[in-house]
Parts: C-alpha cells; sequence; structure tokens
C-alpha cells in the first residue's frame, strides 16, 4: 500500500527490562497457549476442538479478554483440557503467563484483509521467550515464522492439518529445542530497547536537516 522505502518500520516490541525475568516452566502436558485478545473465535473453537481430540495429550491455556470472550468462555464449559486465565496486567503477568506454555497459538481469520498483512505483538513476545508459534498459511505473519523456522503454519480451518502439527510437537522434544534454538538466534533484533535506537537515530538525523 505504500513505498516501504519512504517510512521506517519499528515493531511494537517486548521491553528485554521485562522479559529478562521469563523463566519457562515445566509443564506435564503439552500446553498450546493464546495470549492476548481473545477474538477470531472460530480460529480458538478450532484448537479447543482438536485438543480435545487428543486425549489427553495436550492442553489448551487462554489468556485475555477481547470481543469473543463471553462466546469462547461459555464454548469451554465441560472441557477440562482447557484453561481460561481471563484479564491480566500486561507489566505484572505477562511474563508468567508465557512461562505456562509450550508453543503460542496464533492462527487468525484469512477472510480479513488485516489479517493477512499483520504482525501481531503475539509473535515478538513468542520470539523472546523461545517459543514456536503457529499461524495461518497465506500471510505476512505465516510467512515470517516459515523463512526464519521459528515454527509451522496451518490452514485457518484445517482441523486435520492443525492435530497433525499438534500431535508432532508433543511428542517430539527434539522438533521444539529447533525451533527455540532458531528464536535464540533472531530474539536480540526483537527487544524494544533495541529497535527505539532505530527511531532515536531518525530523529537525529530530521533534525540536522532542519
Amino acid at each position: 500500500f505504500i513505498d516501504e522505502s519512504k517510512y521506517l518500520f519499528i515493531p511494537n516490541t517486548p521491553y528485554k527490562k521485562l522479559f529478562s525475568t521469563y523463566r519457562k516452566q515445566n509443564n506435564e502436558v503439552f500446553t498450546i497457549g493464546f495470549i492476548g485478545s481473545v477474538r477470531y473465535v472460530n480460529q480458538l473453537k478450532m484448537l479447543i476442538d482438536v485438543v480435545g481430540d487428543m486425549e489427553g495429550q495436550a492442553r489448551v491455556f487462554i489468556a485475555g479478554s477481547g470481543p469473543g470472550y463471553e462466546e469462547i468462555n461459555q464454548y469451554v464449559m465441560g472441557k477440562p483440557w482447557v484453561e481460561m486465565y481471563g484479564p491480566y496486567n500486561y507489566e505484572r503477568e505477562i511474563v508468567r503467563l508465557y512461562g505456562k506454555v509450550d508453543c503460542v497459538y496464533s492462527v487468525y481469520d484469512t477472510r480479513l484483509d488485516n489479517v493477512r498483512i499483520a504482525l501481531p505483538n503475539r509473535l515478538y513476545e513468542a520470539i523472546v521467550c523461545e517459543l514456536p508459534i503457529i499461524a495461518a498459511k497465506g500471510t505476512v505473519l505465516g510467512g515470517f515464522i516459515e523463512e526464519n523456522q521459528i515454527g509451522t503454519t496451518v490452514g485457518a480451518e484445517d482441523k486435520k492439518g492443525l492435530k497433525d502439527i499438534l500431535t508432532r510437537w508433543s511428542t517430539n522434544p527434539d522438533l521444539i529445542k529447533n525451533y527455540e534454538c532458531n528464536c535464540n538466534v533472531i530474539k536480540d533484533n526483537y527487544y524494544y530497547e533495541n529497535n527505539s535506537h532505530k527511531l532515536l537515530d531518525m530523529y537525529r538525523r530530521l533534525v540536522k536537516r532542519e
């Protein structure tokens, strides 16, 4: 939509100081996390249904509120493999919440134009926490994940494909370790403190022109 040479892109990335306290806990059951605004209810229901079919092989952890919260909260009633955490305070709780999961779910409704081009905060949070991420095929987010080999993609309504992915991930720690290592290689590029230097340099150049 725009000439990228005219703009400086600075993602809304996590603070290194905040995430320096991150520690991953050891989960007895492989846990898929959705942390953030609760929306795209069809894709969340797909995750919940797929994990329900895995017979105790995995769990779902959902934290946050949003336009789809009440519908999802009702949907998980009687589904013990899903934990609904609800609203949270970002600065006080976000690091601990990511410590509770083994991978990040970021599959959105690709019928929406903004979904196909968005790079959500969840991507950068997953990278700095060294957690593999699942996104929808045919999106900029999915392309980034595949290019950097930090996770994988699935069709936005592909239950079988999602079940295949989660079955592999929950039974193959070496595969997860590979994704974690790839996140580790690039994560220093996605802290706010590092990106803020780019913005400061841009401001300085603008001041010098005046």
